[in-house]
């Protein structure tokens, strides 16, 4: 059997079982049939009807993007830079996340840091806990 002739033996297989109200197993069973051969050329019919719809991107007569859409054209910002912290910034926002009341995270928030940097200066100027001062 050809390729063409396979092809509408199992187009034919398709509509019939369409038309005949039963399930797919149903079908497939009572003429004999694979079922898995039916729901494959079935899901490969309905994929060849929807590319050929009419308003499918690949269509026949489908307008190309271009010429049916206006052209736009968004700008994007260059990603800032890294920033310079200077050496009194940086123990500045440091002395603030030792303030009672004050987190890392909140500090870094504030002034428009990143925590996983503010938690790296202080291990590096502090040792491992941030001492304060507290009047007695």
């Amino acid at each position: 059997m050809s390729g063409r002739e396979l092809e509408s033996y199992w187009h034919g297989q398709v509509d019939a079982w369409k038309d005949s109200g039963l399930t797919l197993k149903g079908y497939a069973e009572v003429h004999g049939i694979g079922r898995w051969a039916l729901a494959r050329w079935s899901r490969r019919f309905a994929a060849v009807e929807e590319m050929s719809a009419p308003g499918h991107r690949d269509s026949p007569g489908a307008v190309p993007m271009t010429a049916s859409a206006p052209l736009v054209m968004e700008i994007v910002e260059v990603a800032p830079r890294r920033r310079r912290w200077s050496q009194t910034a940086k123990e500045q926002l440091v002395a603030e996340t030792c303030e009672p009341g004050m987190s890392v995270s909140l500090v870094a928030r504030r002034r428009g840091g990143d925590p996983s940097l503010l938690f790296r200066w202080r291990r590096q100027m502090l040792g491992k806990r941030c001492v304060t001062t507290h009047p007695t």
